[in-house]
């Protein structure tokens, strides 16, 4: 009798042995699914880098509602990201375009223009599909009218605002 005991005790332990594998099993399924979909999807910031550069930069000259482009020095003009005390700027390049009845009568920028070639290559797709990854980030804000203060002459004008952001690896 004793025997019979033990083994419906076997019995009923190994059943509960296979329970626990099931549910060690479907832990282990969460955790490795989890994190192969957390870790094999390529997310792209540099979009979202350069919305808020050129949010950042908008802001920089935007004062009181007006932008005063007399306060900005000439020498500065080239150099918009540090007029706008903007650091760790090696990857970025910054155009603000400000021009009336479509003639352009100011341009203010940072970083080295050459990088707009890497962004025309890609408009163009002349690239290889798995290049994709680098692609650059681009802001071209749409055009907009904005008052504007300059030779001591308030005036609406329409500005265009573009912002490319590189990564050192990809120029």
């Amino acid at each position: 009798m004793n025997k019979l005991i033990y083994k419906k005790a076997a019995i009923g332990e190994s059943i509960q042995n296979v329970y626990r594998l099931v549910v060690i099993m479907a832990i282990a399924f969460i955790i490795l699914g989890t994190s192969a979909i957390v870790l094999g999807v390529y997310i792209n910031v540099r979009d979202g880098e350069a919305r808020i550069l050129a949010n950042q930069v908008f802001d920089c000259l935007n004062n009181d509602g007006v932008i005063n482009l007399d306060q900005i020095k000439i020498s500065d003009r080239n150099k918009i990201l540090d007029y706008c005390g903007i650091n760790n700027t090696a990857r970025f390049y910054v155009r603000v375009d400000f021009s009336e009845s479509g003639k352009s009568f100011l341009v203010l920028q940072h970083g080295d223009s050459s990088k707009m070639v890497v962004k025309t290559i890609f408009d163009n797709n002349n690239y290889n599909k798995r290049l994709e990854i680098y692609k650059p980030g681009y802001m071209g804000m749409p055009e907009f009218n904005y008052p504007v203060l300059f030779n001591n002459n308030l005036r609406v004008v329409n500005v265009k605002m573009e912002v490319l952001v590189l990564d050192e690896e990809s120029v």
